[in-house]
């Protein structure tokens, strides 16, 4: 089944820009039970890992890193719901 959202281009505003750069290259932690699979976030270290990589200014960091755990708790948000109902 294709995702047909990923084939649909996303507006990102200059100020988000970084926090998005940061998003894409991280994974969300996916909790397997025996009700299925449940994804449950980005890890701390991951996103910590992954602005030290891409070169994040120490003075941006913690807007940062609180921009992408907001997008992984929305990311999580619509696709446990896309589980849910597939």
């Amino acid at each position: 089944m294709k995702d047909e959202a990923r084939d649909q281009p996303i507006e990102v505003l200059e100020c988000n820009w970084q926090a998005f750069e940061v998003f894409m290259r991280c994974d969300p932690s996916l909790s397997v039970g025996m009700g299925g699979g449940m994804y449950t976030g980005y890890a701390s270290a991951e996103i910590q890992c992954v602005m030290e990589l891409l070169g994040v200014r120490k003075s941006d960091r913690v807007n940062v890193f609180d921009a992408v755990k907001h997008m992984g708790r929305v990311w999580c948000e619509v696709r446990n719901a896309a589980r849910a109902t597939a």
